[in-house]
């Protein structure tokens, strides 16, 4: 068995399999010369022909009915793993740098993700209830864009758990994400029931775009600064993360699709194809964003409200 892999599922409509496509890119720019694999598990193995050949990516096919394409699907990753060590990212994730010290932290644990446990609040639940319920000391909390786990006993249960509390779903009162169960909190009460813990968010292995302010990537240079306000003393905060989530609509943002167009020419950019991508997406974006901005109240009293965009991820 290979001894460590990147997993990824990219199933459903063309935008998700895009995604992973981009995530498998900047996979191979930083991660080419090391022996971690990537794995794809995916409904569609045509999409990702052009990968076929190298062997640093495996395509499996995934068959999943309607009802499956949801969150959840990441509980089946375990039935599909081909590594003793295995990183989970999500498609609408890139890589910015060697993941090798990734998996030198995170092979500490059986099971883990990046957060932190608590015993109050909500977590696509209500944290004290649930964990009085199920008596447990405390719950994960986090943002399920990155998991690691081995193929060991220990994993294989906490997704076997996971798997049957997505059964009592509605009548454990977990709440829906878009109208589907989501896999975080069931995750995270699995975690706890089989002593599993998160690793601290020390926002050097990954940073999830709606948590800051402002977002400076190029995908190509290995560059991320991200930054956000400190609620506590209004300081700045700044990140330079290997895995950056664009989670949401930030997928649809110009950072995201100047990073994609990188990725289109890797191997031969330059400044000229650089300025063309600035002028396209991020100068783009920002003159549209001006120009709602100082004439959105005229158009408003003009034709009234602006109809909602609707949501690819929804659709």
């Amino acid at each position: 068995m290979i001894k460590k892999a990147v997993v990824t599922i990219a199933v459903g409509r063309i935008y998700y399999l895009q995604l992973a496509k981009n995530l498998i890119k900047s996979f191979l720019i930083w991660n080419g010369e090391s022996a971690i694999k990537l794995l794809v598990l995916t409904d569609n193995t045509t999409y990702f022909e052009e990968f076929s050949n190298n062997p640093k990516v495996i395509v499996k096919l995934l068959a999943l009915e309607e009802s499956q394409k949801s969150f959840t699907s990441k509980f089946l990753l375990i039935d599909h793993i081909v590594a003793e060590e295995n990183l989970f990212i999500d498609c609408d994730c890139l890589i910015y740098k060697p993941l090798d010290s990734i998996f030198d932290t995170m092979s500490a644990y059986d099971f883990t993700a990046i957060g932190e446990e608590q015993t109050s609040g909500d977590f696509f639940c209500n944290i004290k209830e649930m964990i009085n319920k199920f008596n447990v000391i405390a719950m994960p909390v986090f943002v399920g864009s990155v998991y690691y786990f081995k193929n060991n006993h220990i994993s294989k249960s906490v997704f076997a758990k996971a798997l049957e509390l997505k059964e009592r779903y509605d009548e454990l009162d977990f709440i829906r994400l878009r109208g589907k169960e989501n896999e975080e909190p069931l995750f995270a009460l699995s975690m706890a029931l089989y002593n599993q813990h998160p690793i601290p968010d020390n926002e050097t292995i990954k940073a999830d775009r709606m948590f800051y302010n402002t977002s400076n990537t190029n995908v190509l240079k290995g560059k991320t600064k991200l930054k956000r306000v400190n609620q506590a003393d209004q300081s700045t905060i700044v990140c330079e993360p290997a895995i950056v989530h664009f989670n949401d609509s930030y997928s649809e943002s110009a950072n995201y699709l100047m990073e994609e167009a990188r990725l289109k020419i890797a191997g031969r950019n330059s400044t000229l194809a650089e300025i063309d991508i600035m002028f396209r997406y991020y100068f783009k974006e920002r003159t549209t964003s001006i120009f709602k901005f100082v004439f959105r109240p005229i158009y408003h009293f003009l034709l009234g409200p602006s109809k909602v965009h609707s949501n690819k991820r929804v659709q």
